[in-house]
């Protein structure tokens, strides 16, 4: 089982007008990341392969994965770029705006 933590922090957000700050709020998005997970239709599912779970040759303990899937799935955010001509990219967008 492969997990994935998002967490997002805001340390400080504020509102349209730029001047009132308002106390930081942070919030845990932790979710399983793996072949369980919803995925947009004809999106590439979650793969997992172990390249090496063991002792090399010479001795040492090497452990790797590689993961692979399809980006559209779990906790994100799509820019409105992504659905509109000409609309901000998630770069681009206000953090006062979120």
């Amino acid at each position: 089982m492969f997990l994935l933590s998002a967490l997002i922090c805001m340390l400080v957000a504020v509102d349209d007008s730029m001047s009132n700050p308002i106390p930081f709020e942070m919030v845990d998005l932790t979710y399983v990341f793996d072949e369980k997970t919803l995925y947009w239709p004809d999106t590439k599912k979650f793969d997992l392969q172990v390249k090496q779970n063991g002792t090399t040759d010479d001795g040492y303990w090497f452990q790797i994965e590689e993961y692979s899937s399809g980006i559209h799935v779990g906790t994100h955010m799509d820019s409105p770029c992504h659905f509109a001509k000409g609309r901000w990219c998630v770069d681009e967008i206000p953090l006062h705006r979120l």
